[in-house]
């Protein structure tokens, strides 16, 4: 058995879903053969800190973030610190020999990531990247029918990930609404997610044309103390939101099939409504993350039921048995971060890269580069290096 010992850099709510599902691995994953050690936590704030130590078990603390990826007992490290931060902390993190698991976007710009890929490449460095939502069973399942043949060559294909925390323009305009903080908006915070999903079921995308809109335009500054995305402000000073709110786009796959990608932050009512449809010459499916363990199956064969039917995440289902014994037993989100874990700490064992990883998110990030120069010029974009 080997310990693995852990810095986490940014101890939020995702910083601390990092560490519970590392340190669960052993239970879901015992033949890895690998513990992980809370060695160092770095964060700004002493509550995070604090609070890090006495519920996880870091054996020390630290406000600078070097400090923690120069700590010799650290074998391995989770970024989930804002996106102005990754990509300075991913090339300390390489030129330390540290394999490490960063949340998307993997910085402010598409070639940001590209770039934080090409180093770790360089570097040998082993990586794991975010998607959380491909790991679920119905969707590796979705990812099989169309292997074995079941679905037919697929002709279009829907993906949309529609949320509303931001729909109340009371909501305080946290770092993600600025764009030297965060970057994009929705095109880093949520279309990526969308484009890993459409890559990984219909393979590469050659073409974009996009249009995006900020709908809310300026938003109240946050209070004293106020941590998070989801707060709403009173009485303090309005300040304009510098990115944006909506993107649609139409998409040209490699395979031939045409696609729509829809991402939006501020649609009322809709929490976390993030999946998919796609449609081949045999089969249908779709995939909806509020509903995480059905998948919907139509059939084209002669005498099959027409419409859809529902089928349920069960043994056989991608990695579900490793958490709940049979169908109709519900899988949570916090279970995708602990595979998200056993694929990351396998590569590390093995220096064998597994996805998702740093070479998925450039992968990505060449649409989302696509998607910005259709936005500025109206055309259609060719995926890949700008020319």
């Amino acid at each position: 058995m080997r310990t693995l010992g852990l810095a986490v850099v940014g101890m939020g709510w995702m910083g601390e879903l990092h560490t519970r599902a590392l340190l669960r691995l052993p239970h879901h994953y015992p033949e890895v053969q690998a513990r992980v050690r809370p060695v160092v936590v770095a964060d700004p704030r002493d509550d995070r800190r604090q609070a890090a130590a006495d519920q996880y078990g870091f054996a020390r603390s630290t406000a600078e973030w070097r400090d923690a990826l120069g700590d010799p007992g650290v074998d391995i490290v989770s970024i989930t610190a804002p996106n102005a931060m990754h990509a300075e902390v991913i090339a300390a993190a390489v030129d330390a020999a540290k394999p490490f698991w960063v949340e998307k976007p993997v910085g402010r710009s598409p070639q940001d990531a590209i770039d934080a890929a090409a180093a770790a490449r360089h570097g040998g460095i082993m990586s794991a990247v975010g998607f959380d939502y491909e790991v679920a069973p119905a969707v590796m399942r979705a990812r099989q029918l169309i292997d074995d043949g079941t679905v037919g060559p697929i002709r279009t294909y829907r993906g949309h990930f529609l949320a509303d925390y931001a729909a109340d323009p009371g909501v305080a305009r946290s770092w993600r609404f600025v764009r030297g903080e965060a970057g994009s908006g929705v095109l880093g915070d949520l279309m990526t997610h969308v484009i890993d999903q459409a890559l990984l079921l219909c393979g590469p995308i050659d073409a974009v044309v996009a249009d995006q809109a900020t709908f809310v335009t300026e938003r109240p500054e946050p209070a004293a103390g106020m941590a998070g995305h989801f707060g709403t402000a009173e009485g303090t000073q309005m300040a304009p939101v510098e990115n944006e709110d909506h993107i649609g786009a139409l998409v040209r796959f490699a395979s031939g099939a045409r696609g729509t990608l829809e991402v939006g932050r501020t649609v009322v009512g809709r929490n976390v409504q993030m999946g998919f449809e796609l449609y081949g010459d045999r089969a249908a499916l779709g995939w909806t993350f509020q509903r995480m363990n059905e998948l919907e199956v139509a059939s084209s064969a002669k005498g099959a039921e027409r419409g859809f039917t529902v089928t349920y995440a069960r043994d056989g289902y991608g990695d579900f048995s490793r958490f709940q014994p049979g169908p109709g037993i519900p899988m949570g989100y916090d279970d995708l971060k602990v595979i998200e874990a056993s694929r990351f700490v396998r590569s590390v064992l093995s220096g064998q890269p597994l996805r998702p990883n740093i070479e998925t998110m450039a992968e990505v990030a060449e649409v989302m580069g696509a998607i910005e120069r259709s936005v500025s010029t109206g055309k259609w974009a060719k995926v890949g290096p700008a020319t």
